[in-house]
């Protein structure tokens, strides 16, 4: 499973190419401050671990933004972000110790992109 996104240009929708860390990376939200500055929010897996996966649109392309993950987790998601500037967001989702156990509430800021 790689990353997927489309754009509505006011027409028609068009698939844009976004980068996929590894085969198996998922997006689930996306927050547009303005028409060229979105950000997107998601994970990426191993068969062993689990990592939060951020990607900012400039544009004209995706690319991948490093976000931190909790110590000491084997498994964070991001789940849904929220931008009210173009360098101010809000994503939250989970984190666990365990690969497939019960998570704790996870949350991540951006400013001054």
């Amino acid at each position: 499973m790689k990353t997927f996104a489309e754009h509505w240009n006011g027409a028609r929708w068009s698939v844009v190419t976004t980068p996929s860390p590894n085969a198996q990376a998922e997006l689930f939200s996306v927050s547009c401050p303005t028409a060229g500055n979105c950000y997107a929010v998601g994970n990426s897996s191993t068969p062993t671990t689990t990592k939060t996966l951020v990607e900012h649109w400039d544009g004209t392309r995706w690319s991948i933004v490093t976000s931190p993950n909790p110590t000491g987790a084997a498994a964070a998601s991001l789940n849904e972000v929220s931008c009210s500037t173009t360098s101010s967001c809000v994503a939250v989702g989970y984190s666990s110790t365990t690969f497939l156990g019960f998570g704790t509430t996870l949350v991540e800021r951006l400013m001054g992109r």
